[in-house]
């Protein structure tokens, strides 16, 4: 008597990884899945994943959606949605035999689905001062303070002590400021944003003209 051994199949397998470093989170995530009944969520120390059905109980059918929702501290909550197709459900029978018997064992080609899930950290915000290159006591009021890359953002300007906050910068490894003032050479500088810190903090100055 013919026999179906397949008793689990993945639907979906990926690895989570932090968008700017390519490398692990700094957190554990917490992951939810939802779709068609049956599935069930695997989250591995290494953080690859996978969602995996009882084919011979409750297997998805063409146009399942099946969600994944990602929470991790200090990042941005991250979302993931594949709509199941007749490519991706595509089956074939195998010809074996197990334990002296024949057996037709089903096979999915086109399973797992591979979807990696990349997070981006929770934007910080940038305070500062700016001051007088040559006697860094003296700061520059009005000085004007912008962000030009990888995006633009500001502008913003100092106050009469210098400070200045740009309350989000931009989600990158590396963003470049543009600070200038009136009898000043402006100058482009390069900051990398360190976002364990809500707040970053930095110190600026402009060299007189």
């Amino acid at each position: 008597m013919a026999r179906d051994p397949l008793s689990r199949q993945i639907i979906i397998a990926g690895q989570i990884t932090d968008a700017l470093s390519a490398g692990r989170p700094r957190a554990r995530p917490v992951m939810e899945v939802s779709g068609p009944p049956g599935l069930l969520l695997r989250l591995a120390e290494d953080l690859t994943f996978s969602v995996s059905a009882q084919p011979d109980i409750a297997m998805p059918l063409v146009g399942d959606r099946v969600t994944l929702d990602l929470q991790v501290d200090g990042y941005q909550a991250a979302n993931l949605q594949v709509v199941l197709t007749a490519a991706d459900l595509q089956r074939s029978l195998l010809a074996v035999v197990l334990g002296g018997e024949p057996a037709e064992l089903p096979q999915y080609r086109n399973l797992p689905i591979t979807r990696n899930i990349a997070l981006l950290p929770r934007p910080v915000a940038l305070k500062g001062r700016v001051a007088d290159a040559e006697d860094p006591g003296v700061p520059l009021a009005g000085a004007t303070v912008r962000v030009t890359a990888p995006v633009p953002s500001g502008p913003v300007q100092t106050n009469a002590l210098g400070f200045f906050s740009l309350p989000a910068v931009p989600v990158a490894a590396e963003i470049t400021l543009r600070i200038s003032a009136p009898n000043y050479s402006p100058s482009d500088i390069s900051y990398r944003p360190d976002f364990n810190q809500p707040i970053n903090q930095g110190a600026f100055a402009l060299s007189p003209l």
